[in-house]
């Protein structure tokens, strides 16, 4: 179903698929890094949203992230996205920050028992194999599908189960 159709009195989309740009900044250094740009504005609490102006723009930053770490998430249109790139470069150089992918973001969420649906969490792999066990609720009797091969893994154990190793 497409977004248009989700539209109700209160709520409208817009906006050009491929316009704007989503920017992770996560890490230890994470806060002193922006903070450096936002030159003195507070920065949301965790687990916020809270909108910005950067280089006369509007900017959204959320204070989520896959990693573990503290973070942020900064979204803007694109040649505001390439200021924003710049400017944290900038800023992070003498505090060591590097750029990195999907690849590292992925080996972070991993140590910190962050599942990734899709890789951790499909049709295939269900919450108590994913070690996500605590947050399946059985004692309600509610009908869903799926309930019978949850209530066998919980009583029995599964065959198969995600773990972390400690070092």
């Amino acid at each position: 179903m497409s977004l248009k159709k989700q539209e109700t009195a209160d709520v409208r989309f817009s906006g050009n698929p491929g316009s704007a740009v989503g920017i992770a900044l996560q890490g230890p250094q994470a806060s002193a890094i922006l903070s450096k740009i936002l030159q003195g504005a507070s920065l949301p609490p965790r687990n916020h949203i809270a909108k910005f102006t950067l280089f006369g723009a509007n900017v959204l930053i959320a204070t989520t992230g896959y990693t573990g770490e503290n973070g942020y998430e900064i979204f803007s249109d694109i040649p505001t996205g390439l200021k924003i790139w710049a400017a944290l470069l900038e800023a992070g150089k003498p505090l060591g920050l590097l750029p990195c992918g999907l690849g590292s973001r992925d080996s972070l969420r991993l140590e910190a028992g962050l599942p990734l649906n899709g890789q951790d969490l499909s049709p295939e792999i269900s919450p108590i194999e994913a070690g996500l066990g605590m947050f399946v609720d059985l004692n309600r009797p509610r009908v869903f599908p799926g309930r019978p091969v949850l209530e066998k893994q919980k009583k029995s154990g599964s065959p198969r189960v995600c773990i972390g190793l400690i070092g």
